[in-house]
């Protein structure tokens, strides 16, 4: 940012009118001040002195260079006429030649440019004096001046180095050349990155037709980014939508205070002909999203904030695909965190926005959340919370996947547990641990059919015992990267205990439910259960081997090569569903060897069927540094018992992606998903990557989908995204 330091050039060519003088015979000399040449000259008829040859003026950090300086003394005026160069720190400027007059302390620079990222600047003449810099016919690059670059046009640019501001006049921006806004004038307080960030696209989708497609935000200041959405479909029509970033940081408010976030909206009245979504819902006519994230941090306290109102399922998957690949079930939360040395508060109020989800919704949930404490020195740890939350579940018109028959649940309810743990170290070997606690829930309301309230306790008994043995083996491979070995092997029992959890459970609206894990184990301990609504009569004795071997990391510390986990669950329980003695079986694989090689895999077997696979999930990457990385994902589920949760008890995909960088500019890339139930290939995606100058990223991609509804096309996009941040 061309703030004091970057524009040195104006100093530096006011040091040129000192240095030539006597130390002896001026003020003016910078303390410090070093000057090499190879010869010097004096004209007694004029009074000017001059060196030449490899002249370069080192003052601290500063490094000025040039051919040749002349100093007056008569009129105080010192002279570059040939160009100079100047250096300090990562900063470099050049400039065709220039003139110092020390008694005005006025610099006047022709063809200065230079700067260092993320600016850089050119201007036709430099004019400082005193606390202000002008500059005429300047243009201001964001990134290495390239022709594609976004940069400033301004007829004058002046720099107020005591306030440290700049105000421009006659200002033009502009995208790779193209002039894309003019205000008559601009104040800004920084030029240290581009003046918008943003991602641009276009192309052909269907049934959207042609567009164009903008995510803008201005950047000129330091806390706030106003921004806009402003997209152009030929079949849909006009999508636009304000837009707004914050990042506010004041360490000395309120013992420190931190505020970032980012909205963004978009309205359009869509006009093509669009089938309804997978709720039911109409997806023409008018359509609107509003996306929220906030994360604020005062006094040690946190607040976190998700909101994400759209008018249909499909709204953000035709207009902003890139939001809703990584978020296609939004939830909609604000939540307060106060952290202490003994204790955890939280608020969380989860709302449900959208008609076409079916959310557990809190209005609110308070809780608070006790550490372990020992108590007294008896090696006996209580730990514990308290909650209250007000739950709604509202049935809706387009949900799939309804479970609580259409009804509207509504559960007023307090929860307490109280509990005890005490660790007994048996040396290195063995760590056993006896749990205890209890659970004390209140629920104002119960299901309509009794309209009452009703108190339930429940008590768990149990222990946690865990066996440790170690092994080294001094075995090096520079190929592998491998400096020693250690096995940890670690064998794990658990036994939980907590009768009459079903008792009167009718009574309860079963809001907050168990949730089907494909490839993980069911929690095990009551205070950590958070199906509370849905817990079972059950005795669980839970044993497992860990496997873990490590190597010394080059870095610091120690990482796993390879991470093996295999449970299995003996009990007795009340669930209606998968009420066997013997549970599924789980092994959980994590294996990389290498930093080129990364394996991970999780598998659930019915143990009552020879071990036949219920699902199964597994994820290899290969990549060599930033050349190339290929990425294959299989998931397979297959258990009958997913239809008690109201999804499809059968479901195979596979997932190809791999990028191959062919030269500093250019990467291919191609992503490919195909499902075996439907025997397609649902979506597939090739592109080419460009980066352009350092300030953008360019993806050219065809992509194909089937079966997406009304997205089944071919498309070609292309995306460009700035970079220089």
């Amino acid at each position: 940012m061309p703030t004091k330091k970057q524009l040195l050039i104006v100093a530096a060519i006011s040091l040129a009118g000192t240095i030539l003088s006597p130390a002896e015979e001026s003020s003016l000399v910078p303390a410090g001040t070093t000057v090499e040449f190879d010869e010097m000259s004096f004209s007694t008829e004029d009074g000017k002195q001059a060196v030449r040859g490899n002249v370069v003026v080192s003052i601290g950090d500063l490094d000025l260079r040039t051919y040749e300086l002349i100093y007056d003394a008569g009129s105080q005026k010192a002279e570059i006429p040939y160009p100079a160069a100047l250096t300090y720190n990562n900063m470099r400027f050049v400039t065709t030649n220039a003139e110092y007059f020390a008694e005005t302390q006025n610099v006047v620079a022709n063809d200065a440019r230079g700067g260092a990222l993320p600016m850089f600047l050119q201007g036709g003449k430099i004019k400082a004096t005193g606390d202000n810099v002008h500059i005429d016919d300047s243009r201001i690059f964001f990134g290495e001046p390239h022709w594609s670059t976004v940069s400033i046009d301004a007829a004058t640019t002046d720099y107020y180095t005591k306030e440290d501001y700049f105000h421009l006049e006659d200002v033009t921006f502009r995208i790779g050349g193209i002039p894309v806004m003019y205000l008559p004038a601009l104040t800004a307080p920084r030029f240290d990155r581009p003046p918008i960030r943003g991602r641009f696209r276009a192309g052909r989708e269907s049934p959207a037709g042609e567009y164009f497609q903008t995510t803008t935000f201005v950047t000129l200041w330091d806390k706030f980014e106003p921004g806009m959405l402003l997209d152009f479909y030929t079949s849909s029509g006009l999508l636009v939508g304000p837009a707004f970033a914050y990042n506010v940081d004041d360490k000395d408010f309120l013992g420190g205070f931190s505020l970032r976030g980012e909205i963004q909206t978009g309205y359009i009245n869509d006009t093509a002909n669009r089938s309804d979504d997978m709720y039911g819902n109409s997806t023409t006519g008018p359509r609107k999203f509003v996306n929220w994230f906030h994360k604020q941090e005062t006094a040690g306290a946190e607040i976190s904030a998700s909101i994400h109102y759209w008018s249909d399922g499909n709204v953000m998957r035709n207009f902003r695909e890139e939001i809703y690949d990584e978020n296609q079930n939004p939830d909609n939360y604000v939540e307060f965190v106060l952290p202490d040395e003994r204790f955890y508060f939280s608020a969380i109020a989860r709302m449900n926005v959208n008609d076409f989800q079916n959310t557990q919704q809190r209005l609110p949930e308070v809780r608070i959340d006790f550490m372990p404490t020992e108590i007294a020195e008896t090696n006996i740890f209580q730990r514990g919370f308290v909650s209250y939350a007000y739950l709604r579940e509202e049935n809706s018109n387009y949900y799939v996947g309804q479970t609580n028959d259409g009804d509207d649940l509504i559960s007023s309810r307090a929860d307490l547990y109280y509990g005890l743990d005490c660790p007994i170290k048996f040396g290195d070997v063995a760590t056993l641990t006896p749990v205890a606690g209890v659970r004390l829930t209140y629920y104002g309301e119960t299901v309509p059919a009794h309209n009452d309230d009703y108190l339930r306790a429940l008590g768990q008994v149990g222990f946690d015992l865990h066996f440790l043995a170690t092994g080294t083996f001094e075995y090096e491979n520079e190929t592998w990267g491998i400096d020693g070995l250690k096995h940890v092997f670690r064998p794990v029992f658990k036994y939980r205990y907590f009768p009459g959890s079903r008792s009167q459970s009718s009574r309860i609206p079963q809001i907050d439910r168990e949730i089907y894990y494909p490839t993980v184990p069911t929690i095990l301990d009551l205070a950590d259960n958070r199906a509370i609504d849905q817990i079972y009569d059950e005795q669980v004795f839970r044993f497992g081997v860990e496997n873990f071997i490590r190597t010394r990391d080059s870095k610091y510390g120690s990482k796993d090569l390879l991470s093996l986990s295999i449970y299995q669950d003996i009990r007795s329980t009340s669930r209606p569903v998968n009420n066997k003695t013997w549970s599924d079986n789980f092994i959980l694989l994590e294996f990389s060897p290498t930093d080129f090689l990364r394996i991970n895999a999780a598998h659930r077997a019915d143990v009552y069927d020879g071990f036949k696979s219920k699902a199964f999930s597994l994820g290899v990457t290969l990549t060599d540094g930033d050349l190339w990385s290929v990425s294959l994902n299989f998931k397979h589920v297959s258990d009958p018992d997913l239809k008690y949760y109201g999804s499809s008890p059968i479901s195979r995909q596979y997932t190809l992606s791999a990028e191959y960088k062919l030269n500093s500019c250019y990467t291919v890339y191609a992503a490919i998903e195909y499902d075996d139930k439907e025997d397609l290939f649902t979506k597939q995606k090739y592109g080419i990557r460009q980066r352009l100058g350092d300030t953008w990223l360019i993806d050219y991609y065809f992509r194909y989908r089937q079966h997406a509804g009304d997205d089944d096309s071919y498309s070609f996009n292309v995306s460009a995204t700035l970079v220089l941040f």
